[in-house]
């Protein structure tokens, strides 16, 4: 059996999985290219385990002392000679490997970063964003203060915002209504030039917290009603992801993580043809308007209302999407103090007082197909014990189409 990448990997992940090393091949970039100053500390901003490419991890620092700097580092192990812009591209040679530094807002993925964040910032003088989420090559996310009021901008690989924009102006309008029992982010601008979407920032703090909290169950019921008026809402979405894109999705995931953890492999071949099993058995019926990725990340809890924001995979589909993304969600909450099983009964009581109702074998597969895509973040996550805690997920996902567990 073909070991897994993270056998070949673990003494590298073991260092990578601290701070401690990237930081200080951070700083010798920062100080051979006069970039940034020795003393700046810097917190973790995103990171991937990426066998398969040029570069074995990628990691993006913040700095968290102001201004704002960010940088990507990728590690290889053999230095590369697609430098790029030698103006914001370092090279260090490192215990664990060549690392490449790249200084934001560089980006041969993002061309026009620099300029994304400038169309609202001109008239309002010099305001300088913050950059609250990065994905080198495919997204930036920006907060702006204008005046008073804080914005979000968004910036993408490709002209993909445009539809997104074009869903949310009209499902802000059924939402200035009444329509839906939470609130979403106004829609501002799309700039097709910079391919830069603009949208107004909501009140409130993740729903992750709160959700592991005491008053878990309440917010799980709120955020369960406030996802089935989502799928009543009066819009015509521009791309369906029924069960058939659901499919697609998932036999990636799992040849990606196949590819990851070989010995997996059986396990992935058998819940991906137990999912289509599940799927032609109960076919998508009457597409309603869901979210996509309603993970509670993207709910904000402001207490007397909630919210919900990045509608990417905003779309016709099954309303068992949301509801099972959300159950898998909660299978993997931290320590929360109501039972995952009793946020489950919470949010689907919801759905059945609003009138939605919810076909449990659906629910289950979606519920699956969220727990596999969390295994594969295991495996990409800058761990030496990966492997094994994508192993774990995917057994949950396993458990989930095979026991008779009511949801």
């Amino acid at each position: 059996m073909t070991m897994s990448t993270h056998e070949r990997y673990r003494g590298a992940l073991t260092v990578l999985a601290s701070d401690a090393a990237i930081l200080s091949i951070v700083s010798q970039a920062g100080e051979r290219c006069g970039w940034w100053t020795p003393e700046r500390t810097w917190r973790r901003m995103y990171e991937r385990f990426t066998p398969d490419a040029a570069s074995f991890v990628e990691i993006v620092f913040s700095s968290e002392t102001p201004p704002q700097a960010l940088c990507r580092i990728e590690v290889s192990e053999r230095q590369r000679d697609d430098c790029g812009n030698p103006r914001d591209v370092c090279q260090v040679d490192a215990h664990v490997g060549w690392a490449r530094v790249t200084r934001f807002p560089f980006d041969a993925g993002l061309p026009d970063l620099a300029a994304s964040f400038t169309p609202f910032t001109r008239f309002t003088g010099a305001a300088d964003a913050t950059v609250v989420r990065y994905r080198p090559g495919r997204r930036c996310t920006a907060r702006i203060v204008i005046g008073d009021r804080p914005v979000f901008a968004k910036a993408y690989a490709s002209n993909a915002g445009a539809r997104v924009h074009r869903d949310l102006v009209a499902l802000h309008c059924v939402a200035s209504k009444g329509a839906l029992r939470m609130a979403i982010p106004e829609p501002l601008a799309w700039d097709d030039r910079t391919w830069t979407l603009w949208q107004g920032a909501l009140t409130g703090r993740p729903a992750t917290d709160a959700l592991c909290g005491d008053r878990g169950g309440d917010l799980a019921r709120r955020m369960g009603a406030a996802a089935a008026s989502l799928t009543r809402a009066a819009v015509e979405p521009s791309e369906t992801f029924d069960a058939a894109a659901a499919l697609v999705r998932t036999r990636r995931h799992a040849g990606e993580l196949a590819s990851r953890v070989p010995h997996l492999s059986d396990l992935l071949d058998a819940i991906v043809d137990r999912l289509g099993e599940l799927h032609a058995q109960w076919p998508s019926r009457e597409p309603r308007p869901i979210h996509g990725s309603p993970h509670p990340s993207q709910w904000l809890d402001a207490g007397s209302e909630i919210g919900l924001v990045d509608f990417d995979r905003f779309g016709r589909g099954d309303p068992e999407l949301d509801a099972g993304v959300l159950l898998a969600d909660f299978d993997a909450l931290d320590a929360p103090v109501v039972p995952p099983e009793r946020l489950a009964a919470a949010l689907l009581d919801a759905y059945r007082a609003a009138g939605v109702p919810l076909r449990e074998p659906l629910v289950r597969a979606y519920r699956a197909h969220q727990q596999l895509a969390r295994a594969l973040r295991a495996a990409q996550a800058i761990r030496p014990d990966g492997d094994r805690r994508a192993e774990k997920r995917l057994a949950a996902a396993g458990r989930t189409l095979t026991e008779a567990v009511p949801v």
